[in-house]
Order: structure tokens, then sequence, then C-alpha cells
């Protein structure tokens, strides 16, 4: 968008108008941010003379005189009467007074709330990172409060066996309910303020103040959420609020007994194995078998949770994991193989499809690699030297992960905007302040549905 279309377009449509339809592009991808220069929207919306003051301000504060007489646009006032006109109280206390008399009809405000506009599409480029996974792996549950007991019915206690019978005239047995519940921690707010002069803005030379600027303003506070998500879903949280121990409010903590996420042994249940690498469907198949065994705390019960939905790996492995899903089929030789007892007749080859039918959501962090390069222990506290990059690219989960992990949320990512005379413009010149946040705790909810694996 060029000056002179920008002026067309809101002098025909006016300040509101004018809003409502660059928002709206904005909103519905038909302008992108990218493709608007503020510096050519400001010069058509209010004008020359307006930009001329901003620049000669701009200028003198940073003690550029060639920049003095490029900003000028041709006008002829001294450099000192630039500066009578900054110190009047027309320009620092009311910026609309200063550019009405620059002879333009002019609306600041409408300039603003355009540039808070696109600043809220950068900064949700930067929020909605396709990189990010903690999202896709926690179940998001809107709460109220900041660590709150979830109750709820636990399975049948009684007699209920898989072979009861009931003889002739006898009772039924008696069958009751249990409580149950879990405990999730505190909510933790993450956020962050970037200010930035409307001077700046404008005369940025790198081009990159409203673009790049913004959108790492939303990507670091995602980071924040990320990194605490992932902590919690390998059970590994060194430093901070979260602990690194089992007895951590962030682990799994069930009628208020603290218990780690993932178990290699134990009567509660077993969701961790050594000396399983990811190499092919043998591994998955090791996997499903794994999670057979793991049985309902109340009946004692297996749970029959099925093949899993969801893969995830460290990125070394992505590719061998993308192999393993994709593969049309596979091919397994038996050298010494025999059905009865005789020796046996020789090679013996078994061809058959992709044993792995079904749909598997697989993820990989760079994030969750740097984490574990800090770890002494693996994620089922295996362990007590630092972990080398071998042991952490064998590392590998599978299961239901939406059913393990859910996330508490206060509120979620929201993008604001300060109004116009705050107490900063006042104070610092500062045009354009933006404030990302969020508040919420990433948690255990139910260990069962997800196990891990590592290689001794």
């Amino acid at each position: 968008m060029n000056g002179a279309n920008v002026k067309q377009l809101y002098e025909s449509l006016g300040p509101q108008g004018f809003y409502d339809k660059v928002s709206t592009c904005l909103r519905e991808g038909e302008l992108k941010p990218e493709q608007i220069d503020l510096k050519e929207m400001f010069l058509g919306m209010c004008g020359e003379r307006a930009y001329s003051i901003l620049g000669e301000k701009h200028a003198r504060r940073h003690n550029d005189p060639e920049a003095i007489q490029l900003a000028k646009y041709g006008d002829s006032k001294t450099g000192e009467e630039y500066n009578r006109l900054e110190e009047s109280a027309g320009w620092t206390s009311d910026p609309s007074r200063v550019l009405r008399e620059a002879g333009e009809a002019v609306d600041v405000s409408a300039f603003s709330a355009i540039t808070g506009q696109i600043a809220y599409n950068y900064i949700a480029k930067g929020w909605n990172n396709a990189e990010m996974v903690g999202d896709r792996i926690f179940r998001n549950m809107p709460t109220e409060f900041s660590g709150q007991k979830i109750p709820w019915l636990s399975n049948l206690f009684g007699p209920i066996t898989g072979d009861q019978d009931i003889h002739a005239g006898m009772d039924y047995p008696e069958a009751t309910f249990g409580p149950r519940y879990i405990t999730t921690p505190r909510v933790f707010k993450k956020g962050a303020i970037l200010s930035i002069s409307l001077e700046f803005m404008l005369f940025d030379r790198t081009g990159q103040a409203g673009s790049m600027g913004l959108e790492k303003l939303g990507a670091a506070v995602r980071y924040s959420k990320e990194y605490m998500q992932l902590r919690v879903f390998m059970g590994y949280n060194p430093v901070g609020a979260l602990s690194s121990v089992a007895g951590s409010p962030y682990g799994y903590n069930l009628n208020n007994t603290y218990l780690g996420t993932y178990l290699t042994s134990g009567s509660n249940y077993v969701n961790a194995l050594g000396s399983t690498p990811l190499t092919d469907w043998t591994s998955v198949n090791q996997a499903i078998y794994l999670r057979s065994k793991i049985l309902d705390p109340d009946s004692g019960r297996p749970i029959a949770l099925g093949p899993g939905r969801c893969l995830f790996v460290m990125p070394q492995q992505m590719m061998l994991a993308k192999r393993i899903l994709t593969a049309t089929g596979t091919q397994s030789i038996y050298p010494g193989y025999s059905v009865s007892n005789p020796a046996a007749p020789g090679n013996v080859k078994f061809d058959s499809g992709n044993p792995i039918t079904w749909n598997l959501d697989l993820f990989t962090s760079p994030i969750a690699y740097q984490i574990l390069l800090a770890a002494t222990t693996n994620p089922a506290a295996q362990g007590s030297t630092q972990l080398t990059t071998t042991q952490i690219n064998a590392f590998w989960w599978y299961g239901d992960f939406n059913e393990s992990f859910a996330y508490a949320e206060i509120f979620p990512f929201k993008s604001e905007q300060a109004i116009a005379g705050n107490i900063r413009e006042f104070q610092s010149d500062i045009k354009l302040r933006f404030k990302v946040s969020e508040m919420g705790v990433p948690f255990v909810y139910d260990p069962r549905f997800t196990a891990f694996f590592y290689n001794t």
C-alpha cells in the first residue's frame, strides 16, 4: 500500500471506515502485515508536514544533523524554529493539535488503531509457531483456580471377578465407589511488554521493528509456555519453580500422594522400559504390550488401553519414525526357523504389509532435546551422570498424550495495546506499547496412558 492509495482510501472511507477495511483484510488474509509500509501509511493518513515534524524530532534526539535536512521534505523552517515547536505544549501534550497545525486533516488515533491491528497479526504469528507442540500434547482445561483438586469416582470396588457365579437363592454382592482426586499445582503467569516509539517504527532503517520485533514478542511468551509443558511431559523439571524430585507438585498427585510420571517398577503402574530403542514395528509392538499390562488401581483389572495414537521422538530420530509409520510392507527372515524338532530346512522369509495400520500423530521438538542435555537422570529417574547425546536421541514416548497430560488455564494467550495518553507516552514518548500474556500450568492427569522408552 503506497501513500497515494492510502490517502485516497482514507479520505473516501473516513477514519472508522478505513480502520474497519484494513482490519478486515488483515484478519481474512487478503492483506499481509508485511505488505503495509507504516511510513507510507502515516504519510497518506497524516500528511508530509506531520511526518516532517516527527523526522526533525527523531533526528535531533539522535544528534544527526544530516538526517534533519533529509527529514524536512522541503520545509523552510530552521532547526531553531523546530526546537521551539518541539518545546511548546502543543506537541508534547497534544500531538493531534500539532498535526492540525500542519494544515492537513489527520487522525492519529486511526493510525494508532491500525498499527495495533498490524501488531496483533505479527504477535499472533509468533505465538502460533508451527514448531511448538506443547498445546497438541496437553489437553486444555479452563479453570478459575490456582491449584485445585479434580475429583472423580473410582472404578467399582467389590467381589466382581471374571469367574463370578451367583448361586440360586444367594444375595448379590455389594459393590461401591471410592474417592479419587488429583491435585493440580498453582498456575504461572507468563508475558512481556514491548514498548516502541512511533519515530522508531517510522524511521527504522532495518525494516524489522514492526515485523520481526513484534513477532519475536509472541514467540518469546509461547516459548516460555512450551518449555514448561515439555519439562512436565518428560518428567524432567530441573530448575526454577518446577522441581525435578518425584514428589514435585508438577508430577502425578493422586489422592495427595506424589508418584513419578514414568515408573519402571512398582505396584502402581509400570510405564517405562529400558533396552527398547525405536527400530521398527517391533518397538511399537513392545510398547503396546507394556500398555496391556497396566492395571486399574481400583479393580486390579487390565485397563485395556489399546494401541496408542501419539509418538514423540527426538529430532535425530524423526526420519526413522516417519519410515516406520509410512512403510508399505515389512520383511522378516528367520535363518534357524523350524516347525518341528528336525533340523531347520533353511531360511524362512516372511513378507507382509505394515502392521501399523492406524494413524499415529508424530511429534518432535528441539526444545525437548536441549532440556535433556542438562539432565543427569532420564525421565524414568534412571542414571546418575550427565546424559549423552546418544542416550537422549534414543528416548521416545508412545501413547495417548491428551489423556495423560492437561493444562490448567486461567486465561489464554492475549495481546493488548496500551491506550493513548498512558503515562509512558507522556514520560518517555512511547507511542506504541504492546503486552502479551498467558496464565496457566501444565500437570500430569493420568500417566497410565503414556509410556516412555530408552536404551540402556
